[in-house]
Formats: structure tokens, C-alpha cells, sequence
């Protein structure tokens, strides 16, 4: 084993340059690969497509059908009026957009209106029924040849008061999807594309946001938000994203403080550091080869291997600054690769 280390420290110190910028060719390589990786932040993806309840949801969704999901724009002011004005022109905005298929600012009050009936409360069906019934009781009773009447007048199936409590159930003023005090009116886009096309939902946002801003300069009095599952999606994955950043920037903080605490100088900080970053970077540029996204779990990879991979160059380091006391460079190197080097193999493995 020793003779192989000194015939492998032999050769890269023989070839040390070609080395060191075939090492610096792969990470930039890595690098470019790593920065097309991105974090798919939808939570449904975290299960298998075989798994049994994707599954499940697969055949309701081929017997029922999917479901509709709309990007919500909402209209915000004081002025009833001034918000109406507001939440027309912006449908007309919108309305040419690309990928846009329908706008709705409005219910389909027609439909309720012609079925209105269909939707009464229990209360009302149930005297609906036990007036009808009692009417078939009495001319059930008529029918009979042995009836003799004493008067009275028949139960009446006269309706018209029920029906009363229907008739302006979707009046012209209730037409809009709003707030109950009219200071929010919503806007309903149905896109060409899925909820879960993140990309084509941020190709949309630029030329939404441009539109929206239109509006509101023409219209002072409303302010206008973007809500609904496709902007919130967009904006989970923002919010992933930047707390992914956030934790892997804190990671490397407290890893480089640990490690000029530890070994009290800048240099040997630095030896130990390069190569965890280029491991990290090959390590996402391998999943970038393989899987394209990272998930809500995944995504926390790199302050993962931070901390796994420290240990290490550390271990490795120290090896050698003790063994270097007593031999040259390249005796050091063996040394510390023959003792640290054999654990931190066998380390890695396990931990792979």
C-alpha cells in the first residue's frame, strides 16, 4: 500500500500542472452544469409516480377529469365604482396576452339564474315535498267513491313564495367575484399550461407585470396583486430558493470560521476549503446530469456536503502538518494519506 501512495504522489508531482487545470476544466464545467439546476418546489413531486396514491389520483383525474387551476389577479380599493372600472379595463388588458385562454370577472349568474332551483336549501325542498305530498294525500282521498266532502279548501302546491326567495339569488350587483364590503374584486385567467410549469408561469409574470402596472397608473385609486396557485407556486419556489442560498452561505460562514479558529492561519483553511467547494459543485452537476431538479428535501444537498465533507480535509491536513514535522513534502503526503487517507476512504464509502 505504501509503495502504491508513493508511485501515485510521484506522478502528480511529476504532472502537477496538467493536474491542477484538468481539476479547474471540470469545475468550471460543473459550475455551468450547476447553475441550470433548479428546485422544483411542488410537494406532490416528492412521491413516486408509481407510488399507490399517485396512482389513485392518476384515475380520478382520467375519470374525472383535472382540475381547473386559474392565476388570480386581485383588484383593491375603497371606491366600489373606481375598482369595477379598474377590474373591466384590466380584463381587456390581459384578455391578449399570450398563453391567456379565458378571463371571468364574473360569475356565471345565467346558469344559476335558469337552474336557480336546483339549489334551495334543505328547508325549502323539504316543504316543497310535504306540501305535494299532502296534496296527493287529499286527492288520493277524493278518488274514493266513498268520499264525501265537508267543505274546505284543498292543501295548495302553490309555490310562488319559495320561489320568491330564489328570484334575485344573482342580481346584477352580485355578478362580480368580490368581497362582501366591494373593496376586492377578482380577476380569473385559465392558462394553456398546467399550475405546476413553473417556467412558463415566469415566462408569463414580465408581460403580466407590465400590463398590471398599465392599470394601475391609469386607475391610482386600485391596487392589483397576483394570487392564486400559480403565482403562489412561483413564489414557493422563490422562497425555497433563497432560503437554500441563505443556509448554504451560512454553512460556508461558520465552516470558514471554524476552520481559521481551528488552524489559526489563512493559508491551510484555504487547502481545505478549495477542494470541498469543487466536490460540491461536481456533486450538483452530477445531479443536474441525472435528475435536472432538485426537490424541497434534496435542495439542502449543499449544506449537507459541506458538513459531511469537511471532515475530510481536516482530518487529512492535520495528518500531514504532524507527519511533515519529521519527513519532506512528499513522504508527508504518503503518511498522511496511508493512516488519514485509509479512514476518510473508508468514511466516505459508508457514507455514500
Amino acid at each position: 500500500m505504501t509503495a502504491a501512495l508513493r508511485r501515485m504522489v510521484a506522478f502528480y508531482e511529476k504532472r502537477a500542472n496538467v493536474v491542477l487545470w484538468l481539476t479547474l476544466a471540470l469545475t468550471i464545467l460543473s459550475g455551468i452544469a450547476a447553475s441550470n439546476l433548479r428546485v422544483d418546489s411542488d410537494l406532490g413531486r416528492l412521491l413516486p409516480d408509481d407510488a399507490p396514491s399517485v396512482s389513485g389520483l392518476r384515475k380520478l383525474e382520467k375519470s374525472y377529469g383535472k382540475t381547473i387551476d386559474r392565476f388570480t389577479l386581485i383588484v383593491e380599493g375603497d371606491d366600489a365604482m373606481k375598482n369595477v372600472a379598474a377590474l373591466e379595463a384590466l380584463r381587456d388588458e390581459v384578455d391578449g396576452l399570450d398563453r391567456v385562454v379565458k378571463v371571468e370577472i364574473q360569475q356565471p349568474a345565467g346558469f344559476f339564474e335558469e337552474n336557480r332551483l336546483l339549489y334551495m336549501d334543505a328547508a325549502d325542498v323539504e316543504e316543497v315535498v310535504s306540501r305535494v305530498e299532502s296534496r296527493i294525500k287529499y286527492e288520493k282521498k277524493r278518488a274514493n267513491p266513498l268520499f264525501v266532502s265537508l267543505g274546505g279548501k284543498p292543501p295548495s302546491v302553490d309555490m310562488a313564495d319559495i320561489e320568491a326567495k330564489y328570484e334575485d339569488r344573482h342580481g346584477a350587483g352580485e355578478r362580480y367575484f368580490k368581497s362582501d364590503d366591494d373593496t376586492k374584486y377578482l380577476l380569473l385567467m385559465e392558462l394553456d399550461f398546467p399550475a405546476s410549469d413553473l417556467d412558463a408561469t415566469e415566462a408569463l409574470l414580465p408581460s403580466l407585470t407590465k400590463a398590471i402596472e398599465g392599470i394601475e397608473r391609469a386607475h391610482p385609486d386600485a391596487d392589483i396583486h397576483m394570487a392564486g396557485r400559480y403565482y403562489k407556486r412561483v413564489e414557493q419556489k422563490w422562497v425555497t430558493e433563497r432560503d437554500l442560498t441563505k443556509g448554504t452561505v451560512i454553512a460556508l460562514a461558520v465552516i470558514a470560521i471554524f476552520l481559521l479558529v481551528y488552524f489559526r492561519g489563512v493559508v491551510t483553511p484555504l487547502i481545505v476549503s478549495i477542494p470541498l467547494l469543487a466536490g460540491t459543485v461536481w456533486a450538483f452537476a452530477f445531479t443536474y446530469l441525472m435528475f435536472d431538479t432538485l426537490n424541497v428535501i434534496t435542495g439542502f444537498g449543499g449544506t449537507v456536503l459541506l458538513g459531511l465533507g469537511i471532515d475530510y480535509g481536516i482530518h487529512l491536513v492535520t495528518r500531514y502538518q504532524e507527519a511533515r514535522r519529521e519527513h519532506d513534502v512528499s513522504e508527508a503526503i504518503v503518511e498522511a494519506y496511508d493512516h488519514a487517507g485509509r479512514a476518510s476512504l473508508y468514511a466516505g464509502i459508508t457514507t455514500m
